[in-house]
């Protein structure tokens, strides 16, 4: 439908203008749409609480994480019976999975938290039933930044 095709193609520009540096050129290190001087690579997104992300970054980055550990999932419920001969070990795998996923989550959360003026600390709002997550997607995920430079860094817009 309209709408559909109107929504891809919307996500495409978001996509790809977040993927463009000040030369109009793409990168391979992911340092698109973080801001014109401040360029951060996927290992400062993914490992770093400094700095600030734009919403963008942020879902594309959450949906990275996701994709991952769906796809460690599956592969570690086919591999560890056949590598084992038993289920057994299976059932550790969804701690694994969110040992692994718990670091990059943190960071990237504290960076947009960050980029809304508040400290990382903000996630312990995430404890409090159903009104923390609510109010942590609304300002992380919906929420336009700060557009002036702040205590955290450089503004990335």
């Amino acid at each position: 439908t309209a709408y559909e095709m109107r929504f891809v193609t919307e996500f495409r520009r978001v996509l790809f203008r977040s993927m463009r540096t000040k030369e109009g050129n793409m990168e391979d290190d992911w340092r698109s749409g973080i801001g014109d001087s401040e360029g951060l690579t996927a290992s400062q997104i993914f490992l770093s609480f400094n700095g600030r992300i734009t919403r963008g970054i942020y879902w594309i980055s959450l949906f990275g994480l996701v994709v991952g550990a769906v796809a460690l999932a599956i592969a570690g419920f086919i591999a560890i019976p056949m590598l084992t001969g038993s289920n057994d070990a299976v059932q550790w795998l969804p701690l694994a999975i969110n040992l692994l996923v718990i670091w990059p989550t943190l960071a990237i959360s504290t960076k947009r938290w960050h980029d809304r003026g508040k400290s990382g600390w903000w996630q312990l709002i995430l404890f409090l039933p159903l009104l923390g997550p609510l109010w942590a997607l609304l300002q992380c995920g919906f929420l336009k930044g700060e557009r002036r430079d702040n205590r955290f860094g450089p503004s990335p817009y």
